[in-house]
């Protein structure tokens, strides 16, 4: 496993390299927070000083010990809205490798499709899924950043 430590504007930004095949990586950052999260082949995660606002990753993903989302399929950017943790963020951005599905901790409020250039969402919806804390991503929304709100 190869690990970059780069420091932003906004914080201090890990890259993980894997070497072999895909599998979980547990990181201390420098603001003591742990994360475990699945490399394949690699993986980022920052640390704003003020909590874990970003991660990009495969497979389960906790924060502090506790369990954040789950990817299935691919790698999937999760990115806090809000200069805050993601574990607390009420708003999460998060931009997708493939069709997927995100199993996240919390209950999902609204999800909105988003494009570039473009002030308002492409669509916004509700989700109607068996379980409202799981974010379904087909072929077409899978080019998009999706907003997504929590309750």
């Amino acid at each position: 496993m190869d690990l970059l430590v780069r420091r932003t504007h906004q914080g201090t930004l890990y890259g993980l390299m894997r070497t072999g095949g895909p599998g979980t990586v547990r990181l201390r950052t420098e603001g003591k927070r742990v994360v475990s999260l699945g490399v394949e082949p690699y993986a980022f995660v920052l640390d704003r000083g003020t909590g874990i606002g970003l991660v990009e990753a495969a497979g389960e993903v906790s924060i502090d010990g506790f369990f954040f989302c789950r990817v299935e399929r691919g790698r999937a950017w999760v990115v806090s809205d809000e200069q805050a943790d993601l574990k607390g963020a009420k708003v999460v951005r998060v931009l997708v490798t493939e069709p997927m599905k995100i199993q996240f901790a919390r209950t999902i409020a609204a999800i909105s499709v988003l494009e570039e250039g473009r002030s308002e969402p492409l669509a916004r919806l509700i989700p109607g899924g068996s379980d409202p804390r799981v974010l379904e991503v087909d072929s077409e929304v899978a080019r998009s950043v999706l907003r997504v709100e929590f309750k």
